[in-house]
């Protein structure tokens, strides 16, 4: 932590929980001057040899104690009393607890740990998917891209949920963590109040945000086990704040409202597009989302729109995890992606890289493609393999991956184009 005293220093706090880490910063409140920041890992399991009702999870308590420790690093339990604003940030999944707020366990006996978030990445969903689909009409499926919901969108993941376990109350995720540092503070929970979005429609499809009657129809009894439920009380009122990931980037910071498209990547990329027309419609995209920016800050009514790719920085994660040469290099991931643009920079001095690549190709939609086609089936395909495995081949295959983004994305922004014209991308 910085040299720097905070004991009088009105504070603004940030979380990040991403897909594998959870970042944490700590801004002075009156000039959002970074002070300073701390990260923890936090894993997410892939459960494959279990007959479970979702493939993907994570553990709230792994989460809360990655988080603790975060609070630990920043000293924020000795300066909670001087936090006037926190701001919370996480992907879009779901938490399931008891009637007692208690972590469910969706894969009892499984080593004592607790998975009890149904993580974003899941798609176990598709039957429940396509069920739903048939029961909204097309201006309902127009706000989620044309084709309705995906199977990584809340809904279906709770009525799946709800087939098998009734007697349990879900959360987003971000909800959930801002539940806790309201119960943590004694803070006020009257800012996690549910409060529908303007059109009624939740954003990218969360469990928050619904006021549609034919939506909450499809989840029938479950609406009502949608939390936190909330007690009256009379805490010390916080500004607190939560919100899908994706939209708490720079984008909620600085969107340009009709000129730009944000680019936020990682494990999956979002592309988001704000714009103060109204009842525009994108083929293949998400969107309009209502509510996403304070009203104050605009003059008039902004919507957002979110095109996106399910797999990106994972491509590259799961590369080096499978491939022989980079098994055998006992080198960290990050000593990798070093080592491989090392290489294929020297190649590129001698002429474009890319000619050595030429008759080896990636499709990367390993777990189905979010938008534009909605398609949960539609698998990745490598074209050009061989016995290879050197460096070079790994080098290639990063390559290919590369590639395979870079297409995607012009391929995603042209989409936008079509209905949007004079556009700047910010990555």
């Amino acid at each position: 932590m910085k040299d720097i005293r905070i004991e009088s220093k009105p504070l603004g706090v940030g979380l990040d929980l991403g897909s594998s880490a959870v970042r944490i910063s700590l801004f002075d409140y009156e000039n959002d001057n970074l002070l300073s920041t701390t990260s923890q890992k936090v894993a997410y399991y892939i459960n494959d040899n279990d007959p479970c009702i979702f493939k993907y999870t994570q553990s709230t308590p792994e989460i809360l104690c990655a988080i603790d420790q975060c609070f630990k690093n920043l000293k924020i339990d000795k300066f909670h009393q001087n936090i006037k604003s926190f701001g919370i940030a996480a992907t879009c999944s779901m938490v399931v607890l008891n009637n007692n707020s208690e972590p469910y366990n969706l894969i009892p006996n499984n080593l004592g740990k607790i998975h009890d978030v149904i993580f974003w990445m899941d798609s176990s969903s598709v039957q429940e998917c396509k069920e739903a689909n048939k029961l909204i009409d097309s201006s309902e499926k127009d706000k989620l891209g044309g084709s309705g919901f995906i199977a990584e969108m809340a809904v279906p993941k709770l009525i799946r949920l709800f087939k098998f376990k009734k007697n349990v109350v879900v959360m987003d995720l971000h909800k959930y963590i801002a539940y806790i540092m309201c119960k943590k503070f004694n803070w006020s929970f009257k800012s996690l109040v549910d409060i529908p979005n303007k059109n009624g429609v939740a954003h990218d499809g969360e469990l928050s945000g619904w006021s549609n009657p034919n939506i909450l129809k499809l989840v029938d009894e479950a609406a009502s086990r949608i939390g936190p439920v909330i007690d009256t009380d009379t805490k010390n009122v916080m500004n607190i704040t939560s919100h899908i990931d994706c939209y708490t980037s720079w984008f909620s910071t600085f969107p340009k409202p009709d000129k730009s498209v944000c680019v936020v990547a990682g494990t999956s990329t979002c592309f988001l597009f704000a714009s103060s027309r109204d009842n525009l419609v994108i083929p293949g995209v998400w969107g309009p989302f209502t509510n996403v920016f304070e009203k104050n800050n605009f003059d008039k009514d902004i919507n957002v729109y979110e095109s996106g790719q399910q797999t990106t920085g994972i491509l590259l994660e799961h590369l080096l995890q499978t491939h022989p040469c980079a098994i055998k290099s006992g080198l960290s991931q990050a000593e990798l992606h070093v080592k491989i643009n090392n290489y294929l920079d020297c190649n590129d001095d001698k002429g474009s890289v890319h000619l050595l690549n030429k008759y080896k190709f990636l499709y990367g939609d390993f777990l189905g493609n979010r938008t534009p086609f909605a398609d949960p089936d539609v698998r990745g395909m490598y074209i050009g393999e061989s016995l290879d495995c050197s460096f070079h081949d790994l080098c290639m295959k990063y390559l290919c991956i590369l590639e395979f983004l870079a297409f995607q994305t012009k391929f995603l922004i042209d989409r936008l184009s079509e209905n949007i014209t004079q556009t700047f991308v910010n990555y």
